[in-house]
């Protein structure tokens, strides 16, 4: 496979066939199993080792990690030449966490009475660089009515991953059950790929 997508926390399993361009099997043999950043610098390193079985088929596992490049390399022997494989994009997604104080509130009154929401969690998946203190944006849509209402960026977003934003409603009467939800930005060199928290919803009146 080209691809292969793999939920956040969970080892993947790889598994390959070594033989001579004339289709016998070459058994007992040590392939390399390399791993990179999918950054373009093809900073390989070796993250697993497996033998081949008698029919040539090796399996190896790889621990849990972001998403990366992954490719398999055969050293060679005294009568075979060395090798390696296509390369395979292993897509692992983020993971947020989004938690909502109140969840239920009311339309703005005035500057005392706003009805404002606290907004709060975390982007798992350890260090945060500096550069990407724009990476989530907030979605906010209506229960019942397909789309997204408006999207509102995050400043802020800590090392760590944890993130905090309020919302205030605007004026407004009756009924109406909002939903949110934080998701993270494709950026070049942010080790994970774009995910999705749950939604929460705030029931404003």
């Amino acid at each position: 496979l080209s691809t292969r997508r793999a939920r956040y926390g969970t080892r993947a399993k790889v598994v390959g066939w070594l033989g001579t361009t004339g289709g016998v099997a070459l058994a007992g043999q040590t392939v390399r199993v390399l791993t990179a950043p999918n950054n373009g610098l093809n900073s390989f390193t070796q993250a697993a080792v497996a033998i081949t079985g008698q029919d040539g088929v090796w399996h190896a596992t790889l621990g849990a990690g972001p998403s990366r490049l992954v490719e398999a390399v055969y050293d060679g022997a005294s009568t075979m030449e060395p090798a390696s494989s296509g390369q395979v994009r292993l897509i692992v997604p983020a993971v947020v966490k989004l938690t909502i104080r109140p969840r239920r509130t009311h339309w703005w009154r005035s500057p005392r009475s706003s009805g404002t929401i606290r907004i709060s969690g975390r982007v798992l998946g350890g260090y945060i660089p500096g550069a990407h203190q724009q990476l989530l944006r907030l979605r906010i849509g209506v229960v019942g009515i397909p789309g997204v209402q408006s999207t509102i960026g995050i400043p802020d977003i800590a090392p760590n991953g944890r993130f905090h934003t309020t919302w205030t409603p605007a004026p407004g009467n009756g009924t109406v059950r909002f939903w949110f939800s934080v998701s993270t930005l494709h950026e070049a060199d942010f080790p994970f790929a774009p995910g999705n928290s749950r939604r929460v919803d705030v029931i404003v009146r």
